[in-house]
Formats: structure tokens, sequence, C-alpha cells
């Protein structure tokens, strides 16, 4: 069965929401701090809900509901999302919280926000939807973890259609210990696909294959994208 992309959408770092500019893009230097440059809410999330929720599940709302706007879908089939550090800043707010209250009266608010799934959970709330919701954290491959479980449904013809994401956040004590130990640091942004097994008029591409490698040097990413495409029959200058 054929898989097509009939709707995506990113938030990041470069100006690429609501509309890419790629005439527009930053340069980054390897040791930058880069953040999403967010884009106003009011659009897709009511204030008094908006107040609540977290920089990724914001994130995750806007380019989901332009992903499904284009792919002309009211409510999605699958709910899948790929995320390595999840809600974090809830994560490091109840910590906080934790420490300096010394474990006594404590919300619980900032800890049931923190976990992984909130950002599934909560599209899926924006959207009344009650099918498939699954959240993978599988470090560097957590989105291509994702988008193999929604391809493997379609495949299976379990489900018509899908919304596939990846998103993560910043958080400052995060960033801390990632310079401390002089890791690399990762960007923050959201980017999701609607998935499906009929194309349209406005199909971006058909989803031919999917390789996953949790760690790739820059030695070994050539050859291993050499050997992608001719796994495909096809070369780089395709």
């Amino acid at each position: 069965m054929k898989i097509y992309i009939n709707g995506a959408s990113c938030l990041s770092a470069q100006p690429t929401f609501p509309t890419p500019s790629f005439d527009d893009f930053l340069p980054a230097q390897p040791d930058e701090v880069l953040y999403a440059q967010e884009h106003s809410y009011k659009d897709y999330i009511a204030p008094n809900a908006s107040r609540r929720m977290a920089k990724g599940v914001k994130m995750s709302i806007a380019t989901a509901t332009e992903a499904l706007r284009e792919a002309h879908i009211t409510t999605p089939e699958a709910i899948i999302v790929g995320t390595g550090m999840g809600c974090v800043q809830d994560t490091e707010k109840f910590l906080k919280a934790m420490l300096d209250n010394h474990e006594q009266h404590l919300t619980p608010t900032a800890f049931i926000q923190s976990t992984h799934n909130t950002i599934a959970g909560q599209l899926a709330l924006h959207w009344q939807c009650h099918s498939y919701n699954t959240t993978y954290v599988n470090g560097a491959i957590s989105f291509e973890s994702a988008l193999l479980d929604a391809t493997m449904q379609l495949e299976q013809q379990l489900i018509a259609n899908a919304l596939v994401g990846g998103v993560d956040e910043h958080a400052p004590f995060f960033l801390q210990t990632q310079q401390l130990i002089k890791s690399n640091l990762m960007g923050e942004g959201a980017a999701f696909f609607a998935l499906s097994a009929i194309p349209a008029e406005h199909t971006y591409a058909e989803l031919v294959d999917i390789s996953l490698r949790n760690e790739v040097t820059p030695d070994e990413l050539p050859s291993w994208i050499t050997d992608f495409l001719q796994h495909n029959a096809l070369s780089v200058s395709d």
C-alpha cells in the first residue's frame, strides 16, 4: 500500500511557520542555543487555555492544526508523537518546587503536565479524538519511531489517516547541564505531518521508505544516505 503526505507544518528555530521562508534562514554556530520562533497562538488556542499549556504543547497544537487543515482532516484516526525530552520545562518546574518546599504542599499540576505523553493527550483533547494515541520516547529516533508505527498501521489498513509529529522544548537547567558536559545542544520546535493512504490534489509526496539509526557519526553519514538511496533504486543525483 502507498502512503502519502497530505499535510505538513513545522515551527522551528528558523522562519518556517506558518509559511516557510527559505530565503531568510539564519546561520547557527555549533555551541549556540537555538530557540523556536514562536508564533501568536491565539488563532489556534483559547487564551485562557494557552496560559496553562507547556511550550511544547502550544507548538504542537499550532503545527498539527496547520497540517490537518492542509490535508482537509477534521479529526485524525491516530495521533502519534515522538519526543526525546517531553514537557521538560514542567518537569524542572515541579522538581524545583519540590526542593524549594522541602517536599511539602506541592501542587500536582506541573507533575501531571510533565509526562512525555502530555502532548499527544492534549492534542486528543483539542480535537476530541478518542482513537489510537501513542507517544514514543526513543532519544534521537523518537519521531522516526512514531512515523514507523503510523506506516505499519496504514499498511495493515487499521487506519485511513494519521497525525504524526515530533516535538521538543528547551529548559534552563537542562541547557546548563548540557553545557557543563559539553554535549551537543539540541534545538527545539515541533513538526507535524498528516499521512493518508489516499492521495489528494495537494499531496506533498509519497512516503516510500524509513531507515532508523540512533547514532550516526559525520564520517558515517554519507555512506548511510547512499546505501539508503541505493536500497530504493535511487542515487544522490535523483
